[in-house]
């Protein structure tokens, strides 16, 4: 039902006391390798919330990218059309998370996934949802023009390798959603209010510009009506994933025909739900966790489906 397309890495994450200086050397508290990508951790989010979904991107064939399928298949998300590059590697990440506030620094290394194009021509029969991140930009633009035509919502979760593409207005063009995290509507923008923010990337095309903003929640704007959706507290030990999963429960939401607000509640749910663990998509919620959880902060739409 769901495509995505884009972006997947191998995340080494490491808890530590602070970000280390040069030439210095700093122990970690833990260690542990998770798959991440803001597409693929959209899509495991998916589901765990109980949506099928696919995935389509690029990976080398080393070590790093076996595992990437492993991890694939473990989180039941079809990769049957992921491309392997024979002799590169897979793009990787090394996620420093605070250990006591559980922010989080990345270090990441694009590799592959700085070319422009797959080179595929990507069927989209039996899709009612294509969610993207600019990664493989061209490929990206053609497969959106044609989920377009055939009348396929289209979103977008913008990587910051869009800012100064010339790929950037040509996506923002196509899409029904884009949800951007604050520091990427920022550097697009030039402006630091968030409605402003807002205002600025929507266009008449779209039905909604939804930015999030860490633990203030997100910000709507539908052309008419400017909204925030507060975030919900809990427990934080690592916020990585935490947009791409709230880009996977949004997908979950929309697939369901839930309003704007409910999206973003229950995005806002299973964000902060996996902040209660390391990496990625280590703490993505089950249908069951999320509908529990907005059942005791007062919203009963989201209910557990077979």
């Amino acid at each position: 039902m769901i495509l995505g397309l884009g972006g997947v890495v191998i995340d080494r994450s490491l808890i530590v006391p602070d970000i280390p200086g040069w030439d210095t050397v700093l122990h970690a508290h833990h260690y542990s390798t998770h798959q991440g990508g803001m597409v693929a951790t959209a899509l495991a989010a998916c589901a765990r919330l109980g949506v099928q979904s696919e995935f389509i991107g690029a990976i080398g064939d080393d070590d790093a990218g076996g595992f990437i399928v492993k991890k694939f298949i473990e989180n039941h998300v079809s990769c049957a059309r992921i491309v392997v590059k024979e002799g590169e590697p897979s793009p990787c990440s090394i996620c420093l998370v605070n250990e006591k506030s559980g922010a989080r620094t990345i270090i990441h290394y694009r590799g592959l996934q700085d070319q422009n194009s797959l080179n595929i021509d990507i069927n989209l029969a039996e899709k009612k949802f294509l969610h993207l991140d600019g990664y493989w930009p061209e490929t990206a633009v053609t497969t959106a023009k044609k989920a377009k035509e055939e009348g396929i919502v289209v979103t977008l979760d913008p990587s910051s390798t869009l800012i100064g593409s010339p790929y950037c207005d040509s996506l923002l063009d196509l899409v029904d959603y884009v949800v951007p995290g604050y520091n990427f509507a920022s550097g697009l923008t030039g402006k630091s209010d968030v409605r402003e923010m807002c205002t600025s990337i929507y266009r008449p095309t779209m039905k909604a510009v939804v930015v999030t903003w860490g633990n203030k929640g997100v910000f709507t704007y539908d052309g008419e009506l400017f909204v925030n959706y507060p975030g919900f507290d809990v427990d934080v030990v690592d916020t990585t994933g935490a947009g791409d999963v709230f880009h996977g429960a949004l997908l979950v939401g929309l697939s369901r025909g839930y309003t704007l607000e409910q999206n973003c509640r229950l995005g806002n749910a299973a964000a902060a739900l996996k902040c209660r663990s390391v990496g990625g998509q280590g703490g993505i919620p089950t249908q069951a966790e999320v509908s529990e959880f907005l059942n005791d902060h007062g919203y009963s739409f989201f209910t557990v489906m077979e």
